[in-house]
């Protein structure tokens, strides 16, 4: 895992794009904001979100201090058709599907091809505390997927 510098996810539906949750992390909003003020504004996908989750792929490289971007899309239907047996390819608005596309592609191309790591990986403490501000910790050690 020492090897990753970032991961981003993108399984929250293909409701329009916004931009990206950061995953509470303050250092990789800042990382980003440039690319959101510039190239992700420009694709309307240049918003970012503190906001912590653990709901989706992203929640394992979180509890391992690896910087998380988890693709922010509005998602006020994502619970109407969602694992349902309506959940079929013609309810995707290609648009938003090709303005999501375009968000990640160019978010990992400025990744790749940065001269720094996006971020670092934090430690274990540090994944602690933002979980705990996010009322997240408790119910993860709950469920035994992470240890305070």
């Amino acid at each position: 895992m020492n090897e990753c510098v970032a991961v981003l996810n993108t399984d929250n539906g293909a409701g329009h794009p916004k931009g990206w949750k950061v995953e509470g992390r303050e250092d990789l909003r800042k990382a980003m904001q440039p690319w959101s003020d510039g190239l992700l504004k420009d694709l309307n996908g240049g918003e970012l979100s503190l906001d912590t989750t653990y709901d989706t792929d992203h929640g394992p490289f979180v509890l391992q201090g690896i910087p998380a971007l988890d693709l922010w899309v509005d998602m006020s239907h994502y619970m109407e058709i969602h694992h349902k047996s309506s959940d079929t390819l013609d309810k995707v608005d290609g648009l938003d599907f090709k303005a999501g596309e375009a968000i990640v592609a160019v978010t990992a191309y400025a990744i790749a091809q940065s001269e720094t790591p996006i971020a670092p990986h934090i430690d274990h403490a540090a994944v602690g505390e933002i979980l705990n501000k996010a009322k997240l910790e408790e119910l993860l050690e709950h469920v035994g997927v992470w240890k305070p």
